[in-house]
């Protein structure tokens, strides 16, 4: 198991956690059920519905993203928020499982894991910009040293300029050469700075989910002490 992997199960085991501390205190009572329903309310809708001469009153839940139905008809305002609570788990579950098979990959569905494509990308990368690099030099120096000839041919004897024009015109090839490796190389560079913009991207992605799975434990935290002062009161 990678470090990364460890990071997580250790994020998921702490979400669950909160959310068992926040049905404990559920049960125990006391719970400030307005204050729990405005944490919420930034990912989660909730309806009251009236009753009627033929049905009780409920309350509905909907993801405030994706609309999605968190059951329906919930009796009270405590089950609808036990419910959203539930749900939110359930969902930075999910999404913390879906970003550790993309970290590790899945080799029975043959994707390999991100760190080894970021591996083996560098890996290339390295050993192209290791020969462009040693290619280039060797061009350069046959540049240096065809330039030197010429300038030895012209000094030594002017009477074979068509010489000279010929060893101009393989300088002139050669210089070609050598930009066009440069741009070879300039994309290389480029292809793995945008292999590490992703990696800075998923780490930033783990880093908020890490944030919310600390606000919920801190939240746990606060339930927590809210029943035990509920307890000795």
């Amino acid at each position: 198991m990678t470090i990364i992997s460890k990071v997580l199960a250790v994020i998921l085991a702490t979400a669950s956690l909160a959310f068992l501390g926040f049905v404990t205190l559920n049960l125990v009572g006391g719970v400030n059920w307005q204050a729990e329903q405005d944490v919420l309310s930034e990912h989660y809708n909730f309806e009251f519905v009236p009753g009627t001469e033929t049905t009780t009153h409920s309350v509905n839940v909907t993801h405030r993203v994706t609309g999605t139905a968190v059951g329906s008809g919930h009796p009270n305002w405590p089950a609808a928020i036990t419910a959203a609570h539930q749900d939110w788990l359930q969902r930075q579950q999910t999404e913390l499982a879906g970003l550790q098979l993309k970290i590790n990959g899945d080799p029975a569905a043959g994707q390999t894991s991100l760190k080894a494509q970021i591996e083996e990308t560098e890996k290339f990368e390295r050993q192209d910009e290791a020969a462009v690099q040693a290619h280039i030099a060797r061009l350069e120096a046959d540049l240096l040293q065809l330039k030197q000839d010429i300038d030895l041919l012209i000094q030594e004897e002017k009477a074979k300029a068509q010489e000279a024009y010929t060893l101009d015109a393989l300088t002139k090839l050669r210089g070609q050469d050598i930009h066009r490796l440069e741009t070879q190389l300039d994309e290389i560079r480029t292809d793995r700075y945008q292999a590490e913009k992703h990696k800075l991207k998923l780490t930033d992605l783990v880093n908020q989910l890490e944030a919310n799975i600390e606000r919920l434990k801190r939240r746990r935290e606060q339930l927590l002490q809210m029943g035990a002062r509920a307890s000795t009161g």
